[in-house]
């Protein structure tokens, strides 16, 4: 019988080795975008993961740069926990995206979207007034994260 509980969620390592050396095969391509962001040593994190989203790059792919501590003003780049930078990226361009939402006309009547990611169903609905935003997260019945959902 096994007891699985959230405390005992850890990120997957699948099997290592040591390496007696290594050696780099080619030059790696880096987009040009980024390479924007690495020589641009005033340039604060923020900015540039900004820069960045709106050139098209995934967030995704902006939690590995900022993780391997290429953003950022030059004395201030740090090597970031893959944790952490997900929070940092997600706030970002989270403000970014609200910020331009701000702006967008009002609208007359409640309107309802559903969509569906990697699994995930996502429902968003609209409501005329003042702008305010809540986010609710519902554990699927049965997932490793609500695995008794009687127990509450």
């Amino acid at each position: 019988d096994l007891d699985v509980g959230v405390e005992d969620v850890a990120t997957p390592v699948g099997p290592r080795a040591r390496a007696r050396s290594a050696e780099l095969a080619e030059n790696p391509h880096v987009p040009r975008p980024v390479e924007k962001t690495l020589e641009d040593d005033d340039w604060n994190a923020e900015g540039a993961m900004n820069y960045l989203y709106r050139r098209g790059f995934d967030v995704y792919d902006i939690n590995t740069i900022l993780s391997a501590g290429a953003l950022g003003q030059t004395d201030q780049r740090r090597l970031v926990p893959t944790r952490w930078s997900i929070t940092a990226v997600d706030d970002t361009v989270g403000q970014y995206l609200r910020g331009r939402i701000r702006t967008n006309p009002g609208i007359d009547a409640v309107e309802v979207h559903r969509n569906e990611f990697l699994g995930n169903a996502f429902w968003v609905i609209l409501a005329p007034g003042k702008w305010e935003y809540e986010l609710v997260e519902l554990k699927a019945p049965g997932s490793v994260w609500n695995p008794d959902p009687e127990a509450g």
